[in-house]
């Protein structure tokens, strides 16, 4: 992972819902990382890219925040590191760790799940509630108002 910025740690934001049953769905895998920046998030300008959530592949190149632009990056443009294509290491065993900790407290339904990869295999650094829309929006390149609002009214009815 740290072949595509090795100025600050790439991680991997895994946004889980559970559903009324106790299930829990996967619904995007965004491969992040720092532009010019020693950190990764998007909202200072990081770089994130959509992963394929079957197979832990970079399936669309990286993105920034800005939604007006064109500019999409198939490598890191200041270090050269491979974005599109790249295969996130431990991807079963990524998946296997936020299910379970989405399962933790299922009254949370929607967390965007912050997982570093290390040598050794997956860690969570933290689970976000406020996971950012926007973020999964841009990179899947299409909105998702009504997906969310039927999380949110899910159990009302």
């Amino acid at each position: 992972m740290m072949s595509i910025n090795d100025k600050c740690f790439n991680t991997v934001r895994i946004i889980t819902v559970v559903d009324r049953t106790g299930k829990v769905e996967i619904v995007s895998s965004i491969l992040r990382t720092g532009f010019d920046k020693q950190v990764d998030n998007f909202d200072a300008g990081g770089i994130s890219a959509l992963i394929e959530k079957a197979t832990g592949i970079v399936m669309k190149p990286g993105r920034i925040k800005d939604p007006f632009t064109e500019d999409r990056f198939p490598t890191h443009p200041l270090f050269g590191g491979r974005l599109l294509s790249t295969a996130i290491p431990f991807w079963k065993d990524v998946i296997d760790l936020v299910e379970k900790a989405a399962k933790v407290v299922p009254e949370v339904r929607t967390i965007g799940w912050d997982v570093v990869i290390t040598k050794d295999g997956p860690d969570l650094l933290e689970g976000n509630d406020n996971w950012d829309k926007t973020h999964w929006e841009l990179c899947e390149e299409k909105g998702f108002r009504t997906r969310v609002e039927n999380w949110m009214y899910e159990n009302i009815v």
